[in-house]
């Protein structure tokens, strides 16, 4: 009984010192006051430290953001003129299922679903949209394909958000599966 009636005392005491019961006008009651009043610049903010006022800070040149630095021959790409030839993902049939599905997805709208360029987006886009087939673009190195995803090309946007380094290789498989199927011998 005794448990009882504590625990009640306690319940009520907490559910009327919880609330205030209304809007106030006294301050908050701040129990720990090192956060809430140090000294801080804001970002956007104003800072007389500084020549040029701002709080906000570059970064320092060469600074690289954490787990941005990938290593190994599914991230190299290599840099123009020098591609990256041999695509690193074995070129299986999931493979090419999975890049086919991920093409669809991602680059069709603008590409078409055969690589000529001829997507919807395409259709009303004030710039022509390349097709794989044309000199240009018929021998392209796997590393140019996966870095015009990763990196965007002219106006195509990066797509580094939306597809994975695997799937990346897999479109390029897919793209190469594409113009070898448009050249080959009827």
């Amino acid at each position: 009984m005794r448990s009882k009636n504590l625990t009640a005392f306690a319940l009520c005491a907490l559910v009327f010192t919880a609330c205030r019961g209304g809007v106030s006008k006294s301050p908050p009651v701040h129990l720990v006051l090192d956060m809430d009043f140090q000294p801080k610049l804001r970002a956007q903010g104003e800072s007389k430290f500084w020549k040029d006022s701002m709080a906000m800070r570059y970064a320092p040149i060469g600074t690289v953001a954490r787990g941005t630095i990938k290593q190994g021959d599914l991230y190299d790409i290599g840099t123009a003129p020098n591609w990256v030839a041999a695509n690193p993902v074995k070129p299986t049939a999931e493979v090419l299922a999975r890049g086919q599905e991920r093409y669809n997805i991602n680059c069709a709208p603008c590409h078409d679903r055969t690589g000529a360029g001829l997507g919807l987006v395409a259709k009303r886009w004030p710039v022509a949209v390349p097709t794989f087939y044309d000199e240009a673009h018929a021998n392209m190195p796997a590393g140019r394909i996966v870095n015009a995803i990763t990196n965007g090309f002219n106006t195509m946007p990066s797509y580094a958000n939306q597809v994975s380094w695997e799937d990346r290789w897999a479109i390029a498989h897919y793209v190469g599966a594409l113009q070898y199927r448009m050249n080959a011998p009827k």
